[in-house]
């Protein structure tokens, strides 16, 4: 009973702690965007700064008749894939997607965007009753709330009509089931595979049971990766459209597919991106030998990327990196390689909450808590123009800026610490002592 109430205090008092830290720069965030939306971006509004656009008005499919909007929005990202669907059997992601978008299609297209929020949100809420089940119904809705609904990235997500908020609540509840004490790990790795066979640049999360030394569950979730693959393109026509579609090899949509990856569209859309490839194209701008090194990363950037990959494969596994930064790192890789990364892809880095609040032996260390901080910038709403000028599809923001070159910072940091590690912190002591607390 005594080691139950200690447990019960340190959850209470973990889950503070991340909230005090998160929610500050969440209010931050929240004050200067509206600051800046109403006395510098005077051509705009606060609801086109904190989210997207006032307005989304996707292209669809001649013959689809196009839903009434709600209010001025269609949700649009959503409102497209199941336009092209519906209409085709062509479109939409990989994997799961494809199952759940199988049964969501066939409902009218409002109630099928209702499911789909309904579905994410009750995975996420199963994640914060596994991970706070000792506090009951308040410190889960306050986890759920103010960790994860309450962020920018989370309500861009809804704006948008993103699938990709699915794909965050598979992951959240998989790891939660991976990484807690007692939580069913089978289906841990097979919730983790169903997340990555949806948009696939999830995969570096498949790397948490080769750090736990969780052999069954690694093989696990790559057989279910496989299958939540394979199935779609066996018995779906959308299945094998999906494929067609990100190949740019469906008749509908290479036009689109051929603007997505030109150019043009990269630089017209700068204020929407968060990639490393982004801080390249910025910094290829100057005229020096910092712009010499921004337009090399930007030209060979398919090259590098792939190099950084590797690095952040090996830290994420290494022995003396912790459980909590192998997650930020996982959570890096999973949003900041890809090209063009809206900002709705930033919501993985919630998931070291987990680490938070499912490991007995996490600690807010100063470390950690600048950690924390860091993960607080990245989820904190941050569209301004870094100009302070009009906001423009075109326009570099102080995210688009801060986001890859904090995630930098970082990795250099525990690279850093890989390579030159303190007196009394050598690796491999801190990797034994992680592995025997983990067992």
């Amino acid at each position: 009973m005594i080691v139950d109430e200690e447990f019960k205090r340190s959850s209470i008092s973990k889950l503070l702690t991340y909230l005090g830290i998160t929610l500050t720069f969440q209010f931050v965030g929240f004050v200067t965007t509206f600051v800046y939306s109403s006395y510098f971006n005077r051509t705009g509004t606060f609801a086109q700064t904190f989210v997207f656009r006032s307005s989304d008005d996707p292209p669809v499919p001649l013959g689809f008749l196009k839903p009434q909007s709600f209010g001025n929005h269609f949700f649009g990202d959503y409102l497209w894939i199941y336009a092209e669907i519906k209409k085709s059997g062509l479109g939409g992601y990989f994997g799961a997607s494809q199952l759940f978008l199988l049964v969501a299609t066939k409902l009218p297209y409002y109630l099928s965007f209702v499911l789909m929020l309904a579905t994410a949100v009750l995975l996420l809420y199963a994640s914060a009753r596994l991970l706070l089940s000792e506090l009951g119904l308040p410190g889960q809705l306050a986890l759920l709330i103010g960790a994860v609904l309450f962020t920018q990235p989370v309500l861009l997500a809804i704006d948008r009509g993103q699938i990709h908020l699915l794909l965050f609540a598979l992951l959240l509840l998989g790891l939660t089931l991976s990484i807690k004490e007692g939580g069913n790990k089978t289906w841990g790795a097979i919730l983790i595979a169903a997340a990555i066979s949806m948009k696939l640049t999830p995969i570096f999360f498949i790397l948490i049971f080769v750090k736990k030394y969780n052999w069954k569950e690694l093989k696990i979730c790559l057989i279910s990766l496989i299958g939540f693959t394979l199935l779609p393109l066996a018995y779906l026509h959308s299945g094998i459209g999906s494929w067609k579609f990100v190949l740019g090899l469906s008749d509908s949509n290479k036009v689109q597919q051929q603007l997505y990856n030109s150019v043009e569209y990269f630089t017209g859309n700068l204020a929407y991106n968060n990639s490393f490839k982004l801080l390249g194209y910025h910094f290829s701008q100057m005229n020096s030998s910092v712009g010499s090194v921004g337009n090399f990363v930007y030209v060979h950037y398919f090259l590098l990327a792939g190099l950084l990959s590797v690095l952040l494969c090996w830290l994420i596994v290494k022995k003396g990196i912790s459980q909590f930064e192998s997650l930020l790192l996982m959570a890096i890789a999973s949003s900041l390689l890809i090209p063009i990364a809206g900002g709705y892809t930033l919501m993985v880095f919630i998931l070291p909450v987990v680490v938070v609040l499912a490991d007995k032996d996490f600690t807010f260390s100063r470390l950690n808590i600048f950690y924390c901080c860091y993960i607080g910038i990245m989820l904190m709403p941050k569209q301004i123009a870094i100009d302070f000028g009009t906001f423009e599809d075109s326009s570099i923001t102080l995210g688009g800026i801060l986001n890859p070159g904090l995630s930098l910072v970082v990795i250099l940091f525990i690279t850093g610490k890989c390579f030159f590690p303190r007196d009394g912190n050598h690796p491999e002591a801190s990797q034994m002592l992680e592995t025997k607390n983990l067992n």
